[in-house]
Protein backbone atom coordinates (compact mmCIF):
# COMPACT_ATOMS: atom_id res chain seq x y z
CA UNK A 1 0.00 0.00 0.00
CA UNK A 2 1.13 3.65 -0.39
CA UNK A 3 1.14 3.97 3.40
CA UNK A 4 3.51 1.03 3.74
CA UNK A 5 5.75 2.30 0.95
CA UNK A 6 6.04 5.80 2.37
CA UNK A 7 6.57 4.50 5.91
CA UNK A 8 9.27 2.00 5.01
CA UNK A 9 12.26 2.00 7.32
CA UNK A 10 14.95 3.25 6.87
CA UNK A 11 14.12 4.88 3.51
CA UNK A 12 11.18 7.27 3.25
CA UNK A 13 10.52 8.47 -0.32
CA UNK A 14 9.38 12.10 -0.52
CA UNK A 15 5.66 12.69 -0.86
CA UNK A 16 6.34 15.17 -3.66
CA UNK A 17 8.04 12.62 -5.93
CA UNK A 18 8.11 13.81 -9.57
CA UNK A 19 5.26 12.71 -11.83
CA UNK A 20 6.28 11.21 -15.16
CA UNK A 21 4.36 12.35 -18.23
CA UNK A 22 3.22 8.82 -19.08
CA UNK A 23 -0.22 7.31 -19.48
CA UNK A 24 1.10 3.98 -18.21
CA UNK A 25 4.31 2.08 -17.52
CA UNK A 26 5.53 -1.42 -16.75
CA UNK A 27 7.93 -1.96 -13.85
CA UNK A 28 10.70 -4.55 -13.64
CA UNK A 29 12.58 -5.37 -10.44
CA UNK A 30 16.34 -5.51 -9.98
CA UNK A 31 16.11 -8.30 -7.43
CA UNK A 32 18.88 -10.83 -6.74
CA UNK A 33 19.24 -13.41 -9.51
CA UNK A 34 17.23 -16.38 -8.16
CA UNK A 35 14.30 -14.24 -7.01
CA UNK A 36 14.36 -12.14 -10.19
CA UNK A 37 14.44 -15.08 -12.61
CA UNK A 38 12.17 -17.49 -10.75
CA UNK A 39 9.70 -15.14 -9.02
CA UNK A 40 9.69 -11.73 -10.73
CA UNK A 41 10.47 -12.07 -14.43
CA UNK A 42 7.30 -13.97 -15.42
CA UNK A 43 5.15 -11.11 -14.13
CA UNK A 44 7.00 -8.62 -16.31
CA UNK A 45 6.78 -10.84 -19.41
CA UNK A 46 3.05 -11.32 -18.82
CA UNK A 47 2.62 -7.57 -18.41
CA UNK A 48 4.37 -6.99 -21.75
CA UNK A 49 1.77 -9.23 -23.39
CA UNK A 50 -1.06 -7.21 -21.82
CA UNK A 51 0.33 -3.86 -22.94
CA UNK A 52 2.31 -3.74 -26.17
CA UNK A 53 3.37 -0.08 -26.03
CA UNK A 54 4.13 1.16 -22.50
CA UNK A 55 7.76 1.88 -21.59
CA UNK A 56 9.56 -0.05 -18.87
CA UNK A 57 10.61 1.54 -15.58
CA UNK A 58 13.79 0.14 -14.03
CA UNK A 59 16.13 1.23 -11.26
CA UNK A 60 19.24 3.07 -12.41
CA UNK A 61 22.30 0.83 -12.90
CA UNK A 62 20.48 -2.54 -12.68
CA UNK A 63 22.27 -5.91 -12.67
CA UNK A 64 23.63 -7.18 -15.95
CA UNK A 65 21.00 -9.92 -16.29
CA UNK A 66 18.23 -7.32 -16.08
CA UNK A 67 19.85 -5.31 -18.87
CA UNK A 68 20.27 -8.48 -20.94
CA UNK A 69 16.53 -9.08 -20.71
CA UNK A 70 15.58 -5.46 -21.38
CA UNK A 71 17.48 -5.48 -24.68
CA UNK A 72 15.20 -8.25 -25.92
CA UNK A 73 11.99 -6.29 -25.29
CA UNK A 74 12.51 -3.50 -27.81
CA UNK A 75 10.68 -1.14 -25.39
CA UNK A 76 11.58 2.39 -24.37
CA UNK A 77 13.41 2.26 -21.03
CA UNK A 78 13.28 4.80 -18.22
CA UNK A 79 16.02 4.46 -15.61
CA UNK A 80 15.06 5.82 -12.19
CA UNK A 81 17.29 7.24 -9.46
CA UNK A 82 14.41 7.52 -7.00
CA UNK A 83 10.64 7.29 -6.57
CA UNK A 84 8.31 8.69 -9.21
CA UNK A 85 4.55 8.89 -9.75
CA UNK A 86 2.76 7.57 -12.85
CA UNK A 87 -0.92 7.59 -13.79
CA UNK A 88 -1.03 3.82 -14.33
CA UNK A 89 1.49 1.15 -13.38
CA UNK A 90 1.15 -2.34 -14.82
CA UNK A 91 2.40 -5.06 -12.53
CA UNK A 92 1.40 -8.46 -11.18
CA UNK A 93 1.35 -8.73 -7.42
CA UNK A 94 3.02 -11.42 -5.36
CA UNK A 95 0.65 -13.45 -3.26
CA UNK A 96 0.63 -16.00 -0.45
CA UNK A 97 2.95 -18.39 -2.33
CA UNK A 98 5.73 -15.82 -2.81
CA UNK A 99 9.17 -17.35 -2.57
CA UNK A 100 8.21 -20.64 -4.24
CA UNK A 101 8.82 -21.52 -7.87
CA UNK A 102 5.45 -21.60 -9.62
CA UNK A 103 4.85 -23.86 -12.63
CA UNK A 104 2.96 -21.23 -14.63
CA UNK A 105 5.68 -18.64 -13.99
CA UNK A 106 8.40 -21.01 -15.19
CA UNK A 107 6.49 -21.73 -18.41
CA UNK A 108 5.96 -17.99 -18.98
CA UNK A 109 9.72 -17.39 -18.83
CA UNK A 110 10.68 -20.48 -20.85
CA UNK A 111 8.22 -19.63 -23.64
CA UNK A 112 9.29 -15.98 -23.98
CA UNK A 113 10.15 -15.90 -27.69
CA UNK A 114 13.69 -14.41 -27.50
CA UNK A 115 14.59 -17.07 -24.90
CA UNK A 116 12.86 -19.98 -26.58
CA UNK A 117 14.67 -19.30 -29.87
CA UNK A 118 18.01 -20.04 -28.16
CA UNK A 119 17.12 -23.61 -27.16
CA UNK A 120 19.15 -26.32 -28.84
CA UNK A 121 17.18 -28.50 -31.22
CA UNK A 122 19.20 -31.66 -30.51
CA UNK A 123 19.39 -34.18 -27.71
CA UNK A 124 21.33 -32.60 -24.80
CA UNK A 125 24.82 -34.01 -24.34
CA UNK A 126 26.80 -31.65 -22.07
CA UNK A 127 27.76 -32.30 -18.46
CA UNK A 128 28.18 -29.03 -16.61
CA UNK A 129 29.71 -28.08 -13.27
CA UNK A 130 29.04 -24.51 -12.14
CA UNK A 131 32.02 -23.10 -10.25
CA UNK A 132 31.69 -20.81 -7.23
CA UNK A 133 35.42 -20.25 -6.86
CA UNK A 134 36.12 -16.80 -5.45
CA UNK A 135 32.66 -16.47 -3.85
CA UNK A 136 31.82 -16.42 -0.16
CA UNK A 137 30.30 -19.90 -0.16
CA UNK A 138 32.98 -21.64 -2.20
CA UNK A 139 34.39 -24.79 -0.52
CA UNK A 140 38.08 -24.51 0.28
CA UNK A 141 38.87 -27.47 -1.98
CA UNK A 142 36.76 -26.39 -4.93
CA UNK A 143 39.73 -26.50 -7.31
CA UNK A 144 40.05 -30.23 -6.50
CA UNK A 145 36.29 -30.63 -6.88
CA UNK A 146 36.51 -29.06 -10.36
CA UNK A 147 39.36 -31.39 -11.34
CA UNK A 148 37.31 -34.39 -10.30
CA UNK A 149 34.34 -33.22 -12.36
CA UNK A 150 36.61 -32.62 -15.36
CA UNK A 151 37.82 -36.23 -15.10
CA UNK A 152 34.17 -37.23 -15.61
CA UNK A 153 33.88 -35.04 -18.74
CA UNK A 154 32.09 -32.11 -17.11
CA UNK A 155 32.60 -28.65 -18.59
CA UNK A 156 33.42 -26.03 -15.93
CA UNK A 157 31.67 -22.64 -16.09
CA UNK A 158 31.32 -19.58 -13.92
CA UNK A 159 27.86 -18.56 -15.08
CA UNK A 160 28.19 -15.01 -13.75
CA UNK A 161 30.83 -14.46 -16.47
CA UNK A 162 28.20 -15.12 -19.15
CA UNK A 163 25.38 -12.85 -20.26
CA UNK A 164 21.83 -14.13 -19.76
CA UNK A 165 21.31 -15.21 -23.37
CA UNK A 166 24.59 -17.15 -23.39
CA UNK A 167 23.56 -18.91 -20.17
CA UNK A 168 20.32 -20.01 -21.81
CA UNK A 169 22.15 -21.37 -24.85
CA UNK A 170 24.70 -23.26 -22.72
CA UNK A 171 22.12 -24.78 -20.36
CA UNK A 172 19.81 -25.87 -23.18
CA UNK A 173 22.41 -28.52 -24.11
CA UNK A 174 22.98 -29.80 -20.55
CA UNK A 175 21.87 -33.24 -19.40
CA UNK A 176 23.82 -33.30 -16.10
CA UNK A 177 24.05 -30.08 -14.05
CA UNK A 178 26.15 -29.99 -10.86
CA UNK A 179 27.31 -27.30 -8.49
CA UNK A 180 27.46 -25.94 -4.97
CA UNK A 181 23.99 -25.15 -3.60
CA UNK A 182 23.03 -21.60 -4.57
CA UNK A 183 21.35 -19.21 -6.97
CA UNK A 184 23.18 -20.54 -10.02
CA UNK A 185 20.77 -23.49 -10.03
CA UNK A 186 18.01 -21.11 -11.13
CA UNK A 187 19.47 -21.60 -14.62
CA UNK A 188 18.30 -25.20 -14.61
CA UNK A 189 14.97 -23.98 -16.02
CA UNK A 190 16.74 -23.83 -19.40
CA UNK A 191 17.66 -27.55 -19.27
CA UNK A 192 15.55 -30.01 -21.26
CA UNK A 193 13.31 -32.31 -19.21
CA UNK A 194 14.66 -35.62 -17.81
CA UNK A 195 18.09 -34.23 -16.99
CA UNK A 196 19.82 -34.72 -13.63
CA UNK A 197 20.80 -32.18 -10.97
CA UNK A 198 23.60 -32.78 -8.45
CA UNK A 199 23.24 -30.34 -5.56
CA UNK A 200 26.37 -30.23 -3.36
CA UNK A 201 25.13 -28.78 -0.10
CA UNK A 202 26.63 -27.49 3.11
CA UNK A 203 24.48 -29.21 5.75
CA UNK A 204 23.95 -25.84 7.48
CA UNK A 205 22.50 -24.17 4.38
CA UNK A 206 20.16 -26.48 2.53
CA UNK A 207 16.96 -24.96 1.17
CA UNK A 208 14.18 -26.88 -0.56
CA UNK A 209 13.82 -24.49 -3.50
CA UNK A 210 16.20 -26.33 -5.85
CA UNK A 211 14.46 -29.66 -5.22
CA UNK A 212 11.07 -28.04 -5.91
CA UNK A 213 12.35 -26.43 -9.09
CA UNK A 214 13.80 -29.77 -10.22
CA UNK A 215 10.42 -31.42 -9.67
CA UNK A 216 8.60 -28.75 -11.69
CA UNK A 217 11.03 -29.19 -14.59
CA UNK A 218 10.96 -33.01 -14.49
CA UNK A 219 14.62 -33.26 -13.49
CA UNK A 220 16.05 -35.96 -11.24
CA UNK A 221 17.36 -34.39 -8.03
CA UNK A 222 20.56 -35.85 -6.55
CA UNK A 223 22.41 -34.38 -3.58
CA UNK A 224 25.64 -34.67 -1.62
CA UNK A 225 25.71 -32.92 1.78
CA UNK A 226 29.00 -32.13 3.52
CA UNK A 227 29.79 -31.21 7.12
CA UNK A 228 30.67 -27.85 8.57
CA UNK A 229 30.58 -24.37 7.07
CA UNK A 230 29.92 -23.67 3.42
CA UNK A 231 33.61 -22.86 2.90
CA UNK A 232 34.63 -26.21 4.36
CA UNK A 233 35.78 -29.20 2.32
CA UNK A 234 33.67 -31.37 0.04
CA UNK A 235 34.50 -35.07 0.69
CA UNK A 236 36.10 -36.08 -2.60
CA UNK A 237 35.76 -39.84 -2.08
CA UNK A 238 32.03 -39.54 -1.49
CA UNK A 239 31.70 -37.14 -4.41
CA UNK A 240 33.42 -39.60 -6.74
CA UNK A 241 31.07 -42.36 -5.64
CA UNK A 242 28.11 -40.10 -6.40
CA UNK A 243 29.58 -39.20 -9.81
CA UNK A 244 30.03 -42.86 -10.66
CA UNK A 245 26.40 -43.43 -9.73
CA UNK A 246 24.83 -40.58 -11.70
CA UNK A 247 27.01 -40.90 -14.82
CA UNK A 248 26.09 -44.56 -15.14
CA UNK A 249 22.32 -43.92 -15.08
Amino acid sequence: SPHQAYSSFPWNPPLNSPRLALKSAIYITSNSFWHWLIEDLASTIFSLSLDTESPILVADNPPRYVLDFLVTTGRDLIFLKGPVQVDSLIMVEKSHDSGWPHAKDILEVQNYAPFKSLHQKKEPSTRLYVSRRGSRRSPKNESEVESLFQSYNFAIHKLEDLDLLSEIKVLSDVSLFAGIHGAGFANKIWMPANGTILDIVDENYWTESIHRLATLNKHKYEFLPYDGASNGEVPLAQLEMKLQEITSL
